[in-house]
């Protein structure tokens, strides 16, 4: 939604994705269900190790500024993501934080805005002290590969959906809209043998509830959506909706 770059088609070809793994019981319900929501990492041939340059030019003592240049085998990738990326490092719940910032916020005017409203979004999250470094953290790009990997990552997996704005895979069926995603998670309550065709999550993936196990009868949709898209916002709020009902039914069980 938010292009820092001039080359606004780029953006639409970064994804970050998430992971919401929904239990069920065996009567097809949710009541134990968890929604979790993650990054997915390098699968079989996609691993590999990607070298870049990284040239810091100093100016002068006086002015106290630096400008960075980034090499790389790979397009430019946006600012908005690599910020997402850096506040997860940060604190997993800052990621949450930031998707709903960047859903509610209005894009700005122009790109040459883009930097500001971004760092002003991240900033807020962050502690004074650490607020402060985060404009050169970002500047230096380390973020850039996490970016990339997914794009490479959506683009292998879904090359017939990589410029949708956002989907979702539920047990192998593409929502493409919250009502399709509802319809497809009503469908694997009464299947749940879509259970065994579930993809795999990792410890680097995002998870929304803090919760990475997987287990029998547990139903997992990946989200892949542009972060401040409308529609990738309302498709979370969906998952997310049904794993946060989940959990306050488990509180209120007894023993």
């Amino acid at each position: 939604k938010i292009v820092p770059d001039e080359d606004e088609a780029i953006l639409k070809n970064f994804y970050f994705t998430i992971h919401h793994g929904i239990r069920l019981d065996k009567s097809g319900q949710f009541p134990l269900g968890r929604v979790s929501t993650g990054r997915s990492m390098w699968r079989g041939p996609l691993l590999a190790v990607v070298f870049c340059s990284i040239t810091l030019h100093l100016s002068a003592a006086v002015e106290k500024g630096a400008s960075v240049t980034l090499a790389a085998r790979w397009p430019g990738t946006s600012y908005l993501l690599e910020a997402a990326e850096m506040l997860a490092a940060e604190d997993p719940a800052h990621f949450w934080d930031f998707l709903r910032i960047a859903s509610e916020t209005k894009e700005p005017a122009g790109t040459e805005q883009c930097w500001s409203h971004i760092m002003a979004m991240a900033s807020g999250l962050l502690p004074p002290s650490i607020a402060q470094l985060s404009p050169m953290v970002l500047s230096s790009r380390q973020y850039s590969a996490k970016v990339e990997m997914n794009r490479q990552l959506v683009s292998q997996l879904y090359p017939d959906e990589i410029q949708a704005c956002c989907f979702a895979d539920v047990g192998g069926h593409i929502a493409r809209g919250p009502a399709e995603l509802a319809a497809a998670l009503d469908a694997a309550q009464r299947d749940m043998a879509r259970s065994a065709h579930q993809p795999q999550l990792f410890e680097v993936d995002h998870i929304f509830g803090g919760h990475k196990s997987q287990g029998e009868g547990q139903i997992v949709a990946v989200l892949y959506g542009a972060l401040g898209a409308q529609c990738t916002w309302d498709m979370h709020v969906v998952l997310s909706g049904i794993v946060q009902q989940q959990q306050q039914q488990q509180q209120q069980q007894p023993g």
